[in-house]
């Protein structure tokens, strides 16, 4: 996201997302299980899909860098 992203008032706007085919090959899961998460992350509002735009909410995208950061990574 920090990439591909581009902060708004709202959060990360991911403007080409990836299918849900892609992102399961680049976590090695399956498409549903993607499916799944991603119906979940926006019923509880971590990020929102807007055609082929994905935002994620500052709450979330704070939340995992954070972490990230906490744990020494680089971010990508």
């Amino acid at each position: 996201a920090r990439k591909e992203g581009e902060g708004t008032d709202e959060g990360i706007l991911i403007k080409e997302r990836p299918t849900q085919q892609e992102l399961a090959s680049m976590i090695g899961t399956s498409r549903e299980t993607v499916s799944r998460v991603l119906s979940e992350f926006q019923r509880r509002g971590f990020l929102s899909m807007q055609g082929k735009k994905i935002l994620l909410s500052h709450g979330f995208a704070e939340q995992q860098f954070a972490g990230e950061e906490s744990r020494g990574g680089s971010g990508g």
